[in-house]
């Protein structure tokens, strides 16, 4: 987050606004050292031990081996940034900067159970379809026989 406490916004309910409408996040985190990054849509979850943000990678994805041992990870919400002149100002002396929103998640990362990560798939498309309303959701049950079980194989959910 920016430094600056003027731009530091702590109230949750709208920190969990913006990550309902920016649901897609940068993770990075440094697992064995070396930075990496990966790009996924989350499901903001409250459990008994706070807020839980749940992800699925490929099994491809550089970060995926890592989630069976757990790691520390950032994930950054990006909503809409512009750049900013200084001629906009009405006192002399400004300079350029960027005006954005942003959202930062700092926690550990661990992989999901098979239950966990199919509930989270449903959750996901739910939250996802309800964004195209009246559009009738998608579910799962419209994939022919075999199909989600053989795309399921091929990633790893996280929370």
């Amino acid at each position: 987050m920016h430094p600056a406490s003027s731009f530091l916004e702590t109230e949750e309910v709208l920190l969990l606004a913006h990550l309902a409408r920016h649901s897609f996040v940068t993770l990075a985190a440094a697992p064995a050292g070396r930075p990496l990054v990966a790009h996924a849509p989350v499901l903001v979850r409250r459990l008994d031990e706070g807020l839980v943000l749940d992800f699925h990678l490929s099994r491809g994805n550089a970060l995926s081996p890592f989630l069976a041992q757990a790691f520390r990870a950032v994930a950054v919400s990006l909503a809409a940034d512009a750049y900013v002149s200084p001629d906009w100002y009405e006192s002399q002396g400004a300079v350029p900067t960027w005006s954005y929103a942003s959202v930062e998640a700092e926690g550990s990362v661990a992989a999901l159970d098979d239950a966990g990560l199919i509930a989270l798939l449903d959750d996901l498309s739910a939250q996802e379809e309800a964004r195209l309303a009246p559009k009738p959701a998608w579910t799962r049950a419209k994939m022919a026989p075999g199909r989600f079980d053989a795309m399921r194989r091929s990633i790893v959910g996280a929370a």
